[in-house]
């Protein structure tokens, strides 16, 4: 008898059990011992992964249980193994890729084997046996669908993904666009682990125009590339250009390109619901190069805006599409040159349409709130559109009010429109503008930019008198004070707060209109606002003597030494002491602080000022009525007076105003009796007789008493 081969006996055996078929896993741990035994032997090796391979893709449970055994049993490293032993075999590879496929599926109790693949390392083995045989479609196929399932198995810091990007974009270079299964899961692959880190995007953006050209060439329908590789394509440089590092390593070749093929593929695939998926990593794509102030006029040239409209009208039931449309919209209208453009091309429409399709999505509320927020500045026309259908902005708002942007944002928009009148008029139209506008200040009391936009949007609407009482019934001003109070370093929130409460004339703001003269003295603009508003406010008694106890008298007596040279500010200034003086026992505290010197100082100062010299001849007019020692003290108003009459005598309104305060000064003063004639003010009195036709009774009097 001859000795028999063991070699052949272990051969046929796992070539029995191949061609019966198994039912059952008892026979798994003989065949990886096979593999074993006999690891340059190619037919077993092919035959022992054919088998487990039909094992552990059988129906759960039992593929389950075939995939645990097999691993238990030190199926995994007897694989990778292989792999290093058969790399010139690209049929032994392609069944061992197969049943590493296989098995490679867990469950949330396989951590321990899991945590085993690096430490196995099957993905150097896979990157290995791939670079070996980099122009075998089916090798490259197969590999990439193992990378794809590996990287959703391992973390993301896995050291070998980086050299796997980089195998990829070497080897996509070869790969035939037509054969769309290899191509496909190349482009899955580079996805997948792009995915996982911005170093991953960044080292594919280093692979250069080649790699770039062969996978923007999958774009191109008439490269003979399918829909699915047309989306892989775009879902990666959707993922790619997210990152702001690696489309700086972009070459602007590239881009440009890239651009145009997406913008080509667009156009030429069905408007269908297959196409749903291109479209929203297209639309996703251009949202983020759009993002590079320098693409928005090339993306503008090439006609991305319609497209990006079109696609939203197309897709409306697709948050994806819409909400990557909206967003590529908002970046493109970043740039101030193109916003125009952009809304004369029917961004303004789109956007409103998307908000109306998908009012529950709050991305696409906030990217729509985002672009339309950037085209109030483009135009008139283009915020009168956008006004026109303000009550969706309004409707989105109350359906997304509590989220801290579209709060903001709403307010933002507001505030824009608001300074136009007739965008102005259609808010007033849109009843929950107010409502609206009341819950932001409310849900904001701690954001200054919040506050101080909502208060310019206060400031515009209340130049409109017929709504009045209904801002006053929402308790604006209440709120307009607070906002003051607690942003009283904030001049232009101060400001606009001064203008609002103005037109309002409600006296509960005085103190904080005071408090902001005080604390920020030295703004022009502010100041003008503040004393024109206590001007406005003081007109009723009762506001009087809150301005007075508040301090308004020293506060305003400063703001005029603090700007002797602003004439709307001393204007308003002296109108709010003409307003105080006219209560007497506020005469003494106005003299005290220095009022009378300072009123005439500045009237000498500015003798060609109407408007400053008939404001002091009021004032001038109620201090010496209350005594007879502050109409001396007033001396000195009287040159400019006569100056002012002189170079206006047809100026009626300061003419009979100066001539009462003159009265005053004559019969409470003989000083200033002497004065005004030895002034020479007989003579300009006569030449404003001459000069006006109108009643002359107070030029009249004058003379009467100085003629006595």
């Amino acid at each position: 008898a001859t000795e028999p081969d063991p070699d052949g006996d272990v051969r046929d055996g796992v070539s029995a059990i191949h061609q019966q078929g198994l039912s059952s896993i008892k026979d798994i741990p003989v065949i990886i011992q096979a593999v074993r035994s006999r690891p340059t032997d190619k037919k077993c090796i092919e035959r022992a992964f054919q088998s487990l391979f039909l094992l552990a893709t059988e129906p759960d449970p039992d593929g389950s249980l075939a995939r645990k055994e097999i691993l238990t049993n030190g199926g995994m490293e007897t694989l990778v193994s292989a792999i290093w032993d058969h790399t010139q075999n690209s049929q032994v590879l392609l069944t061992l890729f197969h049943a590493l496929w296989a098995i490679l599926v867990f469950n949330e109790e396989d951590e321990a084997f899991i945590s085993k693949i690096p430490e196995f390392g099957v993905l150097e083995g896979l990157l290995f046996a791939m670079q070996s045989h980099a122009t075998d479609s089916g090798i490259q196929d197969s590999g990439c669908d193992l990378i794809t399932r590996l990287s959703g198995l391992l973390p993301a810091d896995t050291p070998q993904f980086k050299p796997a990007v980089v195998l990829l974009c070497t080897n996509v270079k070869g790969i035939d666009v037509r054969d769309v299964k290899a191509y496909s899961s190349c482009l899955d692959a580079l996805n997948s682990l792009c995915q996982l880190s911005d170093e991953n995007k960044r080292e594919f953006a280093k692979a250069g125009n080649d790699c770039h050209s062969a996978i923007i060439r999958g774009l191109t329908s008439g490269d003979h590339a399918s829909l699915e590789t047309q989306e892989l394509a775009c879902q990666l440089f959707w993922c790619v250009t997210s990152d702001r590092a690696a489309v700086a390593v972009l070459s602007s070749n590239c881009e440009l390109l890239l651009l145009r093929k997406i913008i080509d593929a667009l156009k030429s695939v069905p408007r269908a619901k297959s196409s749903v998926h291109l479209y929203s990593a297209a639309c996703g794509t251009l949202a983020n190069l759009a993002l590079a102030p320098n693409n928005h006029i090339k993306m503008i040239d090439l006609g991305v805006v319609p497209i990006l409209c079109e696609a939203i009208c197309i897709y409306d039931f697709s948050v994806d599409v819409t909400s990557a449309a909206c967003t590529a919209l908002a970046n493109l209208s970043a740039s101030r040159d193109i916003r125009k453009l952009i809304a004369s091309q029917g961004g303004t429409p789109a956007l409103f349409s998307a908000m109306k399709s998908n009012l529950v999505n709050v991305n696409v509320q906030r990217e729509a709130f985002r672009a339309l927020h950037n085209l109030c500045e483009s135009s008139s026309d283009g915020k009168q559109t956008i006004a026109a259908d303000l009550e969706i902005i309004i409707t989105s708002f109350f359906r997304h009010e509590g989220v801290k942007y579209i709060q903001q944002i709403t307010c933002s928009i507001f505030c824009r429109l608001s300074g136009d009148e007739i965008c102005r008029k259609s808010m007033m139209r849109v009843p929950g503008t107010y409502d609206a506008l009341v819950r932001i200040m409310k849900y904001n009391p701690k954001k200054k930019l919040v506050q101080k936009a909502a208060c310019s949007v206060l400031r515009n609407l209340s130049k409109e008198e017929e709504i009045t009482p209904t801002l006053l019934s929402k308790g604006f001003d209440s709120l307009v004070i607070v906002a003051m109070d607690t942003y009283s370093d904030s001049e232009e929130l101060q400001e606009c707060a001064c203008t609002f409460l103005m037109n309002m004339g409600s006296g509960e703001g005085i103190a904080c209109i005071i408090k902001s003269m005080q604390t920020i003295p030295t703004s022009a603009s502010l100041q003008q606002a503040s004393c024109g508003a206590l001007y406005a406010i003081t007109n009723v008694d009762a506001h009087k003597h809150i301005a007075i106890s508040a301090g308004a008298v020293d506060a305003v007596i400063y703001l005029m030494l603090v700007h002797p040279n602003d004439l709307k500010v001393l204007e308003n200034a002296v109108n709010v002491l003409v307003n105080l003086s006219s209560l007497r026992k506020c005469t003494r505290t106005i003299a005290n602080a220095g009022g009378i010197s300072t009123v005439t100082e500045i009237m000498r100062s500015n003798p060609t000022s109407t408007g400053l010299i008939l404001g002091g001849s009021r004032f001038i007019q109620n201090m010496s009525l209350s005594r007879r020692e502050y109409a001396d003290e007033a001396l000195g108003g009287i040159t400019p007076i006569l100056g002012c009459m002189d170079e206006h005598p047809d100026c009626s309104k300061l003419v009979e105003e100066s001539c009462k305060a003159l009265r005053c000064l004559v019969l409470k003063s003989e000083t200033c009796r002497d004065r005004l004639i030895t002034a020479d003010g007989i003579a300009v009195i006569e030449k404003t007789m001459n000069e006006n036709s109108g009643s002359l009774r107070w030029q009249t009097l004058l003379l009467d008493e100085l003629f006595q």
